[in-house]
């Protein structure tokens, strides 16, 4: 997993939800997502920008963008020089510049180590799968087919616009996995019946699993299992480790997605 082994700091004002930059040893990777109260009319270009001070000059490594992240590869990557980023989203309404975030914020040695050996740990008795990572817009365009701007929410399930998120487009897939760690595999079963004695449950599938991975997961986020393309829902979602500050785990409920879910129609880049 990358983000035991990399930096990560978190940055979050009025106009993003939240900002992130981590390092690894491929390199730099800012994520973002814009605060919900925005909601202004597509398009959404983003423009990232670097600096070797937060107070100096500032140089754009990316304009116009459209995903939700980058990957940049600054000259050096080094703890003991840091770098500043920031995002600035533009609409046709209006532009919105996130606060000022540096690479520079690694768990010492001490904090890694303890990480490391949590995750030996729960690895060793049991099932372990890797999943692309769905995040739901939380901010974004409003879904102009089915988004009611009095209620704030999206009034069709199954809109194939807004994939009932209510907000264009409906998610954003992360460009690394996660791992899903269980005591036994991910089950594919739905609603259970026995049909000579007429007896079932209509009750959705849902398993518990540890999630191990970065950035920040959420309830209403989507998983979809590397190995056979299934398709989950995370029903609930609580931090149960983490060092200095920083989540490296998750305890999660997800759900399966039936097979005529209008998740199943996202499509994988």
């Amino acid at each position: 997993m990358r983000g035991l082994a990399s930096q990560f700091v978190l940055g979050r004002d009025s106009n993003f939800e939240y900002v992130v930059v981590e390092n690894t040893a491929t390199g730099t990777y800012v994520y973002w997502q814009p605060a919900g109260r925005i909601v202004d009319p597509a398009p959404y270009f983003y423009d990232i920008e670097r600096s070797i001070d937060p107070n100096g000059d500032w140089e754009y490594i990316a304009q116009d963008l459209v995903d939700t992240y980058y990957a940049d590869s600054p000259p050096i990557v080094s703890d003991a020089i840091p770098y500043y980023y920031r995002v600035t989203l533009k609409t046709t309404v209006n532009n919105y510049t996130s606060a000022v975030i540096s690479n520079i914020g690694r768990p010492s040695p001490r904090f890694r180590n303890a990480a490391r050996q949590i995750l030996r740990r729960l690895q060793l008795p049991i099932s372990d799968a890797e999943a692309y990572l769905l995040i739901r817009k939380i901010g974004g365009e409003p879904c102009p087919d089915c988004f009611d701007t009095d209620l704030r929410v999206a009034t069709n399930s199954d809109c194939t616009t807004c994939l009932g998120t209510g907000r264009t487009g409906g998610y954003i897939q992360m460009p690394n996995c996660i791992r899903l760690i269980g005591r036994s595999p991910v089950g594919i079963y739905g609603p259970v019946f026995d049909v000579s004695q007429k007896l079932g449950t209509l009750n959705p599938s849902t398993f518990k699993t540890k999630l191990l991975g970065f950035p920040i997961v959420k309830p209403y986020d989507a998983i979809v299992l590397k190995s056979d393309l299934r398709r989950y829902y995370i029903t609930q979602s609580v931090v149960s480790a983490e060092i200095g500050s920083i989540p490296i785990m998750y305890d999660a409920e997800i759900r399966l997605a039936e097979s005529n879910d209008i998740l199943q129609s996202f499509t994988l880049s």
